[in-house]
C-alpha cells in the first residue's frame, strides 16, 4: 500500500506559518491530536515541521516563552519527508533510519499531500498483517485433506 492511500484514512495534518508562535503549535496539536506541525510557505510547500519533542526540548527545557516565539526559531527546516507513492514498508524504514517519529508526505513539486507518524503507520501495518494472517489461517483450515 502506498503513503497516498494510507493518508486517505487520517485526519488532516496541522499546517501552520513559521511567522506563527509556538503556543499556536502546541493548540493545534493539542486540536488535532498529532504529534506534530508542518510549517508551509503561502503555496503550500513544505518548509519545515516542529513537534511535540520540540517543545520538551526546546521551549519547556530551555525555559522559553511559547507565546513569544516564532516556530521559524525552533523548527527543524527541511525535514525528512516522501512522497505520496512510497511504500509503507519503506516509510517505515525511513523513519527507523533517520530516528523521527513524524514524517511529511510531499509531491515532487514540495506541496504538502499530509504527514504519517510511526506509531499510527506501525499499527494500520500491524492490523494488515494480522487479517492477512487470519484470511492464511481460515484457508488452510477449509482446505481438502487438512
Amino acid at each position: 500500500m502506498a503513503l497516498e492511500r494510507f493518508l486517505k484514512r487520517e485526519v488532516p495534518v496541522p499546517v501552520l506559518a513559521a511567522s506563527d508562535t509556538v503556543a499556536v503549535a502546541i493548540h493545534e496539536m493539542i486540536e488535532s491530536g498529532a504529534g506534530a506541525v508542518l510549517i508551509a510557505s503561502s503555496e503550500n510547500t513544505l518548509e519545515g515541521i516542529f513537534t511535540e519533542r520540540d517543545v520538551m526540548t526546546r521551549i519547556t527545557a530551555e525555559n522559553r516563552d511559547a507565546n513569544a516565539t516564532v516556530l521559524s526559531e525552533l523548527m527543524t527546516v527541511n525535514p525528512v519527508a516522501l512522497g505520496p507513492d512510497t511504500s509503507i514498508t519503506d516509510a517505515i524504514e525511513a523513519l527507523r533510519e533517520h530516528k523521527i517519529r513524524h514524517l511529511p508526505v510531499v509531491r515532487a513539486n514540495g506541496e504538502i499531500v499530509g504527514m504519517i507518524s510511526l506509531r499510527k503507520l506501525l499499527h494500520d501495518h500491524i492490523q494488515e498483517l494480522m487479517d492477512e494472517l487470519r484470511s492464511l489461517e481460515a484457508y488452510l483450515n477449509d482446505a481438502p485433506g487438512g
